[in-house]
């Protein structure tokens, strides 16, 4: 049985049609694999931020707790001097006593 011509045109029609298909579906899975990557990626950053975000909630919670729990340890009070305002600040962090203190006499 010979195929006529229009027969032949159409199997190359219908060929080329199914070359330039696998084509995309081959670029498509490409860029596929491209994005999969690409997510793997993200979340792995996403989870480092979320574990660095609980370990700063952690720090800040510990903070706040130390800050509630602890008694000041110092305080400012506004005096006047000489007609000026100034702030004076009583039992500094870090100095447990008065002999600690080193004014120079300047």
């Amino acid at each position: 049985m010979a195929k006529t011509k229009d027969q032949w045109r159409e199997i190359l029609k219908v060929t080329v049609a199914l070359e330039v298909a696998k084509t995309e579906r081959d670029a498509y899975f490409t860029r596929l694999e491209e994005m999969r990557a690409q997510l793997a990626a993200v979340t792995a950053r996403a989870e480092r931020a979320e574990e660095r975000l609980a370990e700063t909630t952690r720090m800040l919670f510990d903070l706040g707790r130390d800050a509630v729990t602890q008694r000041p340890q110092s305080t400012a009070t506004e005096v006047m001097v000489e007609g000026r305002s100034v702030l004076r600040l009583s039992r500094p962090v870090g100095m447990d006593t008065a002999r600690n203190l080193h004014w120079s006499q300047g």
